[in-house]
């Protein structure tokens, strides 16, 4: 992964493009099952969405709330987990790099 504004290279095992709330579910599933990989979670914004108030109904059921949370605060205990505020400006999965812009 590179930055179009720099020659900035970070390697990760994981790349989730989006703060969405299955870009955060991802990335903190992942950041558990694979605590010696590096996730890097790519988002436009400084919030990302955030599952709270969860209730389990079963294996299989449950219920919860989605709120905007700081990504910092979000992934404060995940230290696998690098967060990106930048754009997506190219991706080529087969040469697996991916060319953000940073988003201030």
């Amino acid at each position: 992964m590179s930055s179009g504004n720099s020659a900035t290279e970070i390697t990760c095992a994981f790349l989730i493009i989006g703060g969405g709330i299955s870009g955060v579910s991802c990335a903190e599933h992942l950041s558990v099952l694979c605590p010696k990989e590096t996730v890097v979670l790519i988002t436009a914004t400084n919030v990302v969405k955030a599952i709270c108030n969860l209730k389990k109904f079963g294996k299989t059921l449950e219920e919860f709330d989605v709120e905007e949370r700081p990504a910092s605060l979000v992934f404060k205990q995940s230290r696998n987990v690098v967060i990106v505020k930048s754009l997506v400006t190219a991706f080529d999965p087969e040469g697996r790099q991916t060319k953000y812009s940073i988003h201030r």
